[in-house]
Parts: C-alpha cells; structure tokens; sequence
C-alpha cells in the first residue's frame, strides 16, 4: 500500500513546498509543507515524550511535550542549553503546546485574532541572563501531515511569532514565521480525520526564512489593589470576605456575568434559571420581590452591579425575588431570607452574590478593587493607526482605541475592576487578566499584535459578624427543640424564634421565651415588626 502524504495552504498566503514526494496516493495529494529551518538562528527541541491527541468530534489537534534545548547558532556548532521549569518542583512547568483546529477532511481552521495555537513555556539562560516563563507564542499559519503506512507519522507547522520572552530577548522576531517539525512515534494515524488517533511527539522548533517586518508592538501590563499595595506588579494580593449570611439582609449586592443557567452554583434548594436566548452586554434586570415591590436597572454591562436595599419597617429585602434578565432572555428566582443558604459567590444564572449588609453581621464584602497600567509602545519602523487595547476578561479599557502612534511612541492607559473569588481558578485561586493590544502598519498595511497578563491571587477570610451557621436542618423557621437561647443570651426585641439549630449572637428568643445567660427573658414568639410570620415565610417554586 502506498502511503498518503498531504499538504495544507495556509491561511491567506500560499507556502510553497520545497520537496517532492513520489508514491502519491488518492486526488489530493501533496508534499508535506517541507520547512526549511534558517539555520543561523535558534532552535529549539523537545522530546519523545510528548503526546499527539487528534479529537474527530471537536476537530481539534493537540500536541503536548517538554522543550529540551535551545541551540544556539550557527547550527551544529553553536552552544546547547538545557531547558528547565518555571518551577523547580513543577516539571509540567515546562512545555511545548500546539492546539489548532482542524476539520474531518485534514483541512486548517482559521482561529481567533488574538488565539496563541502555539505556547512555549520554561526557564533558560542565555549569555548570564535568564528567561522564564512563556518563551515563545505563534498563531497557526499552515499545517502538513504524512501518513507514512508505518508506527512513525509526520506532521509540520507554521506559525507566525507573537511574542514571549525570547522575542523580547531579540533571539526570536515578531512577526517571522516559525516552523515546527513532529515526529510521532507509536501513531495510531492512518490518514482519516474522521477517527481519533494519537502517538508520541518530538521534534524541533525554528525560525524560518523571516519576511521584512517593518511593523510591530509592544505591551506591558501591570496591576495594583488601592490601599493595599500602591507599586505596580505583575501579580497582585487581593484579601476578600467569604461567608454565609446569617441573617435576612437590609442590602443585598449582585453581580451580572452576562453567564446562562449553567453557571448556577449555589446551596439553595428553591432556586430558579431558565434560558430563552442569549443574553446582551448591556441588559436591563427588572427585580420584583415577593410581595410585589420591583425595581428596574437600564444598561447594565457584564461586570456591573446592581444593589437590593431594604425597605419598610425592619429595613429588610424582601424574601425571595424573581429578576427578569434582558428582553426576556433569562428568568431568575432565588430566596433572599434565611430559610434557604445564601453566601458570598453564590451563583444564580447570570446574577452572582458579591456582598451583602445585615443586622447580624454588618457589611460583607467579597469583591476587591484591582486597577491595571498598561503600556503601549510601537516598536517598529512605521506609525500604526489605528492601534487598540483590550482587557480580557474585563473589556474595553477607557481610551483604549488609539492612533497615530509613531514609531518609539507610547501610550499610558488605566483601568479598574471590582474582582471576587468566583472568577479565579478555583484550584489555585488565581485570576489571570489579560491585556490585547494590535495595530496597523500605514505604510505595509500589516496588522501586528502582542499580549501580557498578570496574576491576581485572593486570599480569602471570615466575614463580619459571627460565622456561618453549622446547621441548614432546620425547616420553615422551626424554633430550636432545646428551647435554650444561643450564646449571647439575650432575647431578641422582635421575639422570632431562632430559625437554626443553634443561634450565633443573634438575640434572637426560642420558642419556650426562656432566657439564656444574661438572665434576660424572652417575648411569646409574636412575628417581627415587618408584620410578616416567618412561619409563613416558605419560597415559592416553579415546575
């Protein structure tokens, strides 16, 4: 049988092929992409242990190996250096990742603007200066593959040089394309993208012959938390309050992600999302309480807040609320008393629980104030216009489209964010933000880009107040059996029945109206002053 080989044109831009193979097989065959290293720059290897992962259903090619050496030029003369983790402990620090999108007939997939398909990460010195971190980032350009009829396939790649820290270091140029070569031994291939198939990964990655650039970018972001730490860094602490409100509260903040029912993540057992479209960035949400108060918020945008306040005589929320999302795109229910758990980043739909002001606790808050700098320079040799810069995950920054910039030019931006602990990484507790800045050449009409990011990293601690109550048991409001006050002793002047197992300073009377240590007696267990029996308090449900 012979063996099938295949090429693929890159997008926009034909590659020509530098080989010819013979033995063709089938009506559209070709030569491999043939890339022909510039060997009087670096390159860099990684190894066999690596893996290949072809996924049929979401046409996706995945490489995943360990970068070995760096080779220095000329080739086969110059100096090799070894390259090591970010993270001494962490050997999964260091990595060469390719992700592209390919279709069931082997055919390249274009990808977003701004989407790295090719990530080079780890640490390595060069000339007594060290490199760590992302080393190198491409964007996929044209994509190869043979199908050789043995265990050993081929694949070959271009892509066009983003940034990292060695195009920053000047061994590597952005904009220049970049050929990768993978040897996969122990392939499952057999030259059909409608299957899965795998196999090991090594090779080599290089600079191929590079294309005059005469355009370019550069971005650098930083980030600081107002009051806590006012020097710009590239990662930054931020300490936010966790906890369960314990008692039904007098304000009750919200944040909008824009999300769909699926998002959902809280403890409640009463609560409500449906789905009937999309949703907008902005959105208007009408909020209507259970007893009919309502209030609308116009244009909110994804990240905005909108803010419950109390009302009639005990200056409290409602019990439970229903909020239509948009022009009817997504209805949300959720209960707002203590007859259902509600903490600190809960989610329900596109609404989020970010803070909170009760009698019993005081203001929780769980968000934090980051502001982020950004840099924009042109470092290349022609003024771009018009150049941008955008936020990920937060959006457009204020001034952040931008131009003329002539070359050796800046531009200082800033913006801010209220952040909270749902948004990070949950193993980590890290959120990373990100900062797209891209331009246009005026003289070669090139479109350039580069990108930075830094670290957000919360720290969680207790709310005010007492903490979360250790039992959800109790229902409808039931008075403790023991009939016994919590620890402060003391009745509460509404003379309500504590509705957990055990009160934490909430004054509250048991059903038995006996007093607690203070010797203070409680009332007879009449309703609060809201003229609302709890008893009665039950949230409604949709079916």
């Amino acid at each position: 049988m012979n063996k099938t080989i295949f090429q693929h044109t890159r997008i926009g831009i034909l590659f020509a092929c530098t080989a010819t193979l013979a033995g063709l097989a089938g009506p559209s065959q070709a030569a491999l992409l043939g890339i022909s290293s510039d060997f009087t720059r670096p390159q860099i290897s990684y190894n066999s242990t690596g893996k290949t992962f072809f996924d049929a259903a979401n046409q996706t090619y995945n490489m995943r190996a360990r970068p070995q050496y760096l080779y220095m030029p000329p080739s086969g003369t110059g100096p090799r250096i070894q390259i090591g983790p970010i993270d001494p402990n962490d050997p999964a620090s260091e990595s060469v990742v390719i992700s592209i999108g390919v279709d069931n007939n082997g055919d390249l997939r274009g990808s977003g603007p701004f989407t790295k398909d090719l990530v080079i990460k780890g640490t390595v010195t060069v000339d007594g200066t060290t490199y760590s971190g992302t080393l190198l980032t491409g964007k996929i350009l044209a994509f190869g593959y043979e199908d050789t009829d043995t265990t050993t396939d081929s694949y070959d790649f271009e892509f066009k040089a983003l940034g990292g820290k060695l195009v920053r270091a000047g061994l590597f140029t952005r904009g220049e394309s970049i050929g990768v070569f993978n040897g996969s031994e122990d392939s499952t291939f057999t030259g059909d993208f409608t299957v899965n198939f795998g196999g090991e990964a090594k090779g080599r990655v290089s600079a191929l012959t590079p294309p005059p650039v005469t355009a370019a970018i550069d971005v650098e972001m930083t980030c600081t938390v107002p009051g806590v730490s006012d020097t710009p860094a590239t990662r930054c602490e931020v300490t936010t309050e966790a906890t369960e409100c314990t008692d039904r509260p007098t304000r009750l903040v919200l944040r909008y992600t824009g999300g769909d029912c699926s998002q959902s993540d809280n403890q409640q057992g009463g609560d409500e999302c449906i789905d009937y479209a999309t949703l907008t960035d902005p959105a208007t949400i009408v909020a209507t309480g259970r007893h009919g108060d309502s209030t609308t918020w116009d244009d909110v945008v994804v990240g905005g807040l909108v803010s419950l306040e109390g009302g009639g005589p005990a200056g409290k929320v409602d019990t439970s609320y229903t909020f239509d999302i948009g022009t009817g795109e997504q209805y949300v229910e959720f209960h707002t008393s203590c007859s259902q758990p509600l903490a600190i980043g809960d989610r329900f739909g596109s609404l989020e629980v970010v803070a909170f002001e009760n009698p019993d606790q005081g203001p929780v808050d769980g968000t934090a104030l980051v502001e982020f700098q950004y840099t924009v320079t042109n470092t290349g040799e022609e003024t771009l216009d018009p150049a941008q810069a955008v936020n990920q995950p937060f959006g457009a920054i204020p001034g952040g489209s931008f131009g003329p910039l002539g070359p050796g030019e800046s531009v200082e931006l800033t913006s801010s964010a209220l952040v909270s602990p749902s948004m990070a990484d949950p193993d980590t507790m890290i959120l990373v933000s990100e900062v797209q800045a891209s331009g246009t050449g005026t003289t070669s009409g090139e479109e350039v880009e580069d990108m930075d990011a830094v670290k957000i990293h919360f720290n969680t601690t207790p709310g005010g107040g007492c903490p979360p109550h250790p039992c959800h048991s109790c229902k409808s409001g039931k008075s403790d059996k023991s009939g016994k006050s919590g620890k402060s002793g003391k009745s509460g002047k509404s003379g309500k029945s504590d509705k957990w197992d055990n009160s934490c300073g909430s004054g509250k009377s048991d059903k038995s109206g006996k007093s607690g240590k203070s010797g203070k007696s409680g009332k007879s267990g009449k309703s609060s002053k809201s003229g609302y029996d709890w008893r009665n308090q039950r949230s409604r449900r949709h079916h």
